[in-house]
């Protein structure tokens, strides 16, 4: 790929400046002064140089320390007196100006959560965070992180140098030794961005001991903006060494397509939002001078309910031209490679001829839950009601989930304990086998787990009217079972009954399983939805499989079961409104009482927040302090 075109000297300078006094220094440094809300026309432009030349207009950004000559400033370089949490917005200019939230070439001090807004005017280079202590300290850290940078609407002069500096858009950039730019935001929105390098945030590590992070930045570019022959990077991260990290970095195109830039990089995750008016072999973005990805990355794609879809029908998502250096390098991980797509089958390909290369998403055939989802009660043998089955469809293909629960009589916990080391403690114990495979008219042949994953088994269910059978055969012992586990997975198969509760609506839309994906990023529990005129029951499930050896499950010291693979659930209900639902239920295994609320945008994607609010009837005396966490709300994908 093409050496990236930076700038060698990120240096700010101040001209004519009067040199620090003892008192002025002492002053500057007393405690951080506090953040800066920055407006312009209002407030006054600073007269300095960046790369020892001079910014036409000057440079927007808050109050701070100037300097006379960038050899000789050391500890006197130029340093904002708030750092931390400035607003600066632009609505207007007419000359070519730099705006900056926040800068430090002085020292070590991170430059974070600053913001800038530009609403209009004549820009040459924007910073959210920029930390470049590099000429004035021996301190080698460099820290630009959670800043953000919103861009309504811009222009450039293009008679100016199109270095770094003077079309540079970035959230936050870092200049050091050791250099991190991690969790920045550029927000592209509209404008004239022709020729600028864009990214989310820049490390630049120095010297051999050097290490440079960029790490969880994020690139949104929505509206209509012009970005020819720009370079757009999430996370760049550069170093004269062994170490340079660039990872989870995310560019996200909303709701708009046909956008053509030079070169786009340094991004592990791809977020798409089709708009609702997108037509098929229309590119949503083309990059002429090719695209560079990394080994793998994943992909995601969303879309209005209202784009019309057909089997057959292909969006190129990304085209690159393939040059002698440029190509869509990596692939696509295999989790993200397939999905659901507003009730459609969906693939995304890697597709090259040796001229162009393009990212491309196939819709494939309808699919959809079929009449026999919903939750059924099994009937025991001998009449009783037994275990709970949740049945997903899609197509052909069908996921049944068999849980079951128990409540303590008498307000005692469930240990879950792996060789005697603790791992969970359940109030209120959940647990279920999984099992899949394919669907055809009325009948079912699934394969999966039984007995706590103790065995392997197959299933059969039979559908008939609102109910039917289910009969589940072990057929030998899993990969969890331990030796000698033969015997116990051979019993004989029996038919039971099923009988529905909780039957889909036709056309649910909501209807499936969502993935969860934790705050940090990871891939989190996964939630099973089903709903019908009288609301949504939604089971959020986990499992874990050990290592070596088996879960063991005890209450009050007597052995309860053995789990050899572990699943544990939570249950809640609710009603729906609109793409909204309210839930009540159990959290923290049963611990405590717990309010929700789900809301789903379009068929495939949504949020979900999880409250506890006070200790279940199933917790010990004292177990209130456990029940008061702060909700979170976090993403969940549908895969099913």
């Amino acid at each position: 790929m093409k050496t990236l075109e930076f700038s060698s000297w990120p240096l700010l300078i101040v001209r004519n400046a009067r040199a620090l006094t003892s008192a002025a220094l002492a002053f500057s440094l007393a405690a951080p002064a506090l953040a800066d809300v920055v407006v312009y026309p209002g407030n006054p432009l600073q007269d300095i140089f960046l790369n020892n030349q001079s910014v036409p207009g000057g440079v927007l950004t808050s109050p701070g320390t100037q300097i006379t000559d960038y050899i000789t400033c050391y500890n006197s370089c130029f340093k904002n007196n708030s750092i931390t949490g400035n607003s600066v917005t632009l609505n207007s200019s007419e000359n070519n100006i730099a705006v900056f939230g926040a800068a430090n070439g002085r020292d070590a001090d991170p430059v974070n959560n600053n913001q800038v807004f530009i609403n209009g005017g004549m820009v040459s280079s924007v910073r959210g965070g920029y930390s470049i202590p590099y000429w004035s300290s021996n301190l080698d850290y460099a820290i630009a992180n959670n800043n953000s940078v919103v861009i309504n609407n811009m222009s450039r002069d293009r008679s100016y140098s199109s270095s770094a500096f003077y079309s540079g858009i970035y959230g936050g950039y870092a200049f050091e030794t050791k250099a991190t730019a991690s969790g920045n935001t550029v927000d592209i929105r509209g404008g004239d961005l022709a020729d600028t390098i864009i990214s989310g945030g820049y490390a630049q590590g120095l010297n051999w001991n050097g290490l440079s992070t960029a790490s969880n930045n994020t690139v949104r570019i929505s509206g209509a903006p012009n970005l020819s022959g720009a370079s757009v990077y999430g996370g760049v991260a550069m170093c004269y060494c062994p170490s340079s990290i660039s990872t989870g970095n995310t560019l996200q195109v909303v709701d708009t397509a046909g956008l053509r830039m030079s070169y786009l990089g340094y991004f592990q995750k791809m977020e798409f939002q089709l708009p609702a008016t997108l037509t098929p072999g229309v590119s949503i973005l083309t990059a002429s001078a090719g695209i560079y990805l990394g080994t793998d990355f994943v992909v995601q794609v969303s879309a209005p309910a209202d784009l019309p879809l057909h089997p057959g029908d292909q969006f190129i998502l990304i085209d690159a031209y393939v040059g002698t250096d440029s190509d869509i390098s990596g692939n696509v991980v295999a989790a993200s490679q397939s999905g659901m797509l507003n009730g459609y089958a969906y693939t995304i390909e890697k597709l090259s001829d040796g001229t162009r290369a393009v990212l491309v998403l196939k819709i494939g055939a309808a699919v959809g839950p079929s009449p026999h989802d919903g939750i059924y009660r099994i009937t025991n043998a001998d009449g009783s009601p037994g275990d709970y089955l949740s049945v997903h469809s899609n197509g052909s293909t069908l996921i049944a989930t068999i849980y079951r629960s128990a409540d303590p009589a008498n307000a005692a916990s469930f240990a879950l304990t792996d060789g005697g080391a603790s791992v969970a403690t359940l109030y209120k114990w959940g647990s279920w086998d999984l099992y899949s495979g394919t669907l055809s008219s009325n009948s079912a042949t699934l394969t999966g787990y039984s007995q706590y994953g103790l065995c392997k088994a197959n299933v059969s269910l039979t559908f008939s009217g609102a109910g039917g059978t289910i009969r589940v055969a072990p057929n030998g012992p899993s990969e969890f079972a331990p030796a000698g586990a033969q015997p116990a997975c051979s019993a004989a198969a029996t038919a039971l009954t099923l009988q529905p509760l909780a039957s889909a609506l036709p056309g649910a839309a909501n209807d499936g399983i969502y993935l969860i994906t934790n705050a940090d990023g990871s891939p989190g529990a996964y939630v099973s939805v089903h709903s019908n005129a009288a609301g949504v029951i939604a089971t959020m499930y986990a499992s874990s499989d050990p290592a070596s050896g088996a879960f063991q499950i005890t209450d009050g010291g007597a052995s309860v079961a053995t789990l050899y693979k572990w699943g544990s659930w939570d249950l809640y209900s609710g009603a729906q409104s609109g793409s909204t639902v309210t839930l009540t239920g159990y959290a923290q295994y049963g611990l405590c009482k717990a309010t929700g609320t789900m809301t789903f945008s379009g068929a495939a994607s949504g949020t979900i927040r999880i409250a506890p609010n006070g200790p279940s009837e199933f917790a010990p005396t004292g177990a209130q302090p456990a029940c008061s966490a702060s909700a979170v709300t976090l993403t969940m994908q549908r895969i099913f």
